[in-house]
């Protein structure tokens, strides 16, 4: 199995700067975003219910977050992630570790 190695940045950008370019976009899509989201709420009261149900969607999706989607494994599949173990750590050696799926219950 590898194992990730961090690399510190040896030059270029500094860490969390964002190019110049891309700032001046986001803010051409910020000044504009009022006319998309006016756009997108007409949308929601269209007759078609495809393009209706699809805007809707994108309207929650901004006001409360993409719901969150559960994978569950069973039989064969459940063994291969059976032995993965998450760990996330940050630069000052805090760790978070979900737990592996020997220590739930597999159904």
């Amino acid at each position: 199995m590898q194992t990730a190695v961090a690399v510190k940045n040896k030059g270029g950008r500094p860490k969390g700067a964002v190019a110049k370019v891309t700032q001046d976009v986001r803010l051409w899509a910020q000044q504009h975003a009022h006319v998309a989201k006016r756009r997108l709420l007409q949308l929601v009261e269209s007759k078609d219910e495809k393009v209706a149900v699809v805007a809707a969607k994108e309207v929650l999706n901004r006001a409360y977050g993409m719901p969150s989607q559960v994978v569950t494994a069973d039989g064969a599949l459940a063994q291969v992630f059976a032995g993965i173990k998450i760990v996330i750590s940050d630069e000052r050696g805090s760790r978070i570790e979900a737990p592996t799926t020997n220590e739930r219950a597999i159904k």
